[in-house]
């Protein structure tokens, strides 16, 4: 997201565990990775720290999430110039210029920002079919049919319900936004997805077809 190449832990604390990362980027200043992060996590404003309006150039970045700050120490041993991180008090932030180690903050919650603009990114990499805008079918609406079919509308699917035989205590748990289907057919015609949660009777046998 921030093109930070060639990352390490920023504290390691186990075998391949470990907090924040150090890296390095583009040469750029302060004031251009700066507004980058506000830019990619998509916040109203950041917090520089550093001295009175010095906008050196820096390449080399450590990033941690929530409050930080107790770890400039380490991101001063591992060459950053610069500490991305929350929260980070005054005088602890005289400290890290004092060190020679600016800071910009973004707020506390920037790892919530950040796993959300992670997860966006990669689950590109995972081969599959979108969910939303698609329809399903639910064929036998009870407890467990009425539960699959209200969460499928929040996946922002089209749903489907079949259930000649519906009680009043589901069709009431029914999500409103769910199309009553009067016939099995109507499911199979318009329908992307089938899900059926109905007993194995004699009534229900054959359903789909001689194996089902």
């Amino acid at each position: 997201l921030l093109d930070i190449k060639d990352t390490t832990y920023l504290t390691q604390t186990s075998e391949n565990h470990g907090i924040g990362r150090v890296g390095d980027i583009m040469p750029q200043t302060i004031e251009e990775l700066a507004l980058k992060v506000k830019a990619v996590f998509g916040l109203d404003s950041v917090r520089l720290v550093r001295y009175d309006h010095d906008n050196p150039l820096v390449s080399r970045v450590a990033i941690c999430g929530g409050s930080g700050q107790g770890f400039y120490k380490d991101a001063l041993k591992k060459g950053a110039q610069v500490f991305i991180t929350g929260d980070v008090y005054y005088h602890t932030g005289q400290e890290m210029i004092t060190n020679g180690l600016l800071a910009i903050d973004p707020g506390h919650h920037i790892e919530a920002l950040f796993i959300a603009k992670i997860a966006e990114k990669k689950k590109k990499a995972f081969a599959g079919t979108e969910l939303s805008g698609k329809k399903l079918g639910v064929i036998g609406l009870g407890a467990i049919g009425v539960l699959v079919a209200n969460v499928a509308t929040h996946l922002g699917m089209e749903v489907y319900g079949y259930d000649p035989y519906v009680s009043v205590d589901s069709a009431w748990r029914l999500s409103r936004s769910i199309h009553h289907a009067t016939t099995v057919d109507e499911i199979y015609k318009e329908c992307d997805y089938i899900t059926i949660h109905v007993p194995a009777l004699d009534s229900t046998k054959g359903m789909i077809n001689k194996a089902a």
